[in-house]
This record gives C-alpha cells, structure tokens and sequence, in this order.
C-alpha cells in the first residue's frame, strides 16, 4: 500500500549467508586435522558445496532483476 512491497527473497540471502559461513567453518575444521588423509579432499568439498547453494541461491533471489528486466 505504501511504498515498495516487502521482498520475498530475502530468505534466499540468508541462506547464502549461512551456507558460506557453515562451509567456511567446516573447511576449517577439516584443514585442521593432519591425520587423516582425505582431509584436505573433505574440505575442498565442503567449501566447493557451500559455495554451489550460496550462488544458487544468489541467483535465485536476483531472478526478479535477471528475468523482467
């Protein structure tokens, strides 16, 4: 009624957030630990899927701007 209408797909950038975050931390995590052999491919996949679901969900939240444009 007044002004711009609430966003719908601010939960989108939420979800971007605190999937980069959770994979930043778990890269951390496993990065850590020097015994374990397969370490370093865990925590190049945990950074590689946070970042997959945060640029999706990216993309999906600027839908708006990319499509009616």
């Amino acid at each position: 009624m007044f002004g711009r209408p609430p966003s719908t797909t601010a939960w989108l950038w939420w979800v971007a957030v605190i999937s980069l975050m959770a994979g930043g931390l778990l890269f951390y995590y496993f990065s850590m630990d020097k015994i374990d052999s397969s370490a370093q491919a865990k925590a190049l996949l945990s950074l590689s899927i946070s970042a997959a679901i945060a640029g999706i969900s990216v993309i999906c939240a600027t839908s708006n701007w990319w499509l009616h444009r």
